[in-house]
């Protein structure tokens, strides 16, 4: 009965360390980016407010090119997305290509707040291939539509 009862215990706190996996920072494309108030990451590759998430993949250049298309393919494979517009910007001194969607029903991100915009781009930044895909809130029309922490992944051209 002991035993059992501190195997429980045991992997009670357990998940409780894993579920309180929230990093302080992450590394998008070799730049290390604090993790703000009001932000969260449960990884190293994602992060995400109520207004705004990003959530990149590294890929070899070779697999970037070759495959960027299938991203794209797995969001307009979705009947409640619409193609709102081709974009470019800068993310951290690279240049990025994608396209905007609106998602009709959103997608629900940090504590249930939908989001209806979706950015889905490929690039390299800081010699890193990468897919960006970004989630927001709001519809992103110009950098003053976003703060300090957006525009490291994002400044339209």
């Amino acid at each position: 009965m002991k035993i059992k009862f501190l195997t429980a215990i045991f992997f009670f706190f357990c998940a409780q360390i894993f579920a309180q996996n929230n990093f302080k920072k992450v590394s998008y494309a070799n730049l290390d980016i604090g993790v703000p108030q009001n932000y969260e990451s449960d990884s190293e590759f994602e992060i995400s407010s109520n207004i705004f998430k990003a959530r990149w993949k590294y890929l070899t250049e070779k697999t970037l090119k070759e495959n960027y298309q299938i991203f794209f393919e797995r969001t307009e494979g979705d009947t409640d997305v619409k193609i709102l517009e081709k974009v470019n910007f800068i993310s951290s001194g690279g240049k990025l290509t994608g396209k905007k969607y609106y998602l009709k029903h959103g997608v629900k991100i940090n504590n249930n707040e939908k989001f209806h915009y979706e950015i889905v781009a490929y690039g390299i930044v800081n010699n890193q291939p990468l897919i960006l895909t970004m989630y927001f809130k709001n519809n992103p029309n110009q950098n003053s539509d976003f703060n300090d922490l957006m525009k490291k992944f994002i400044l339209f051209k």
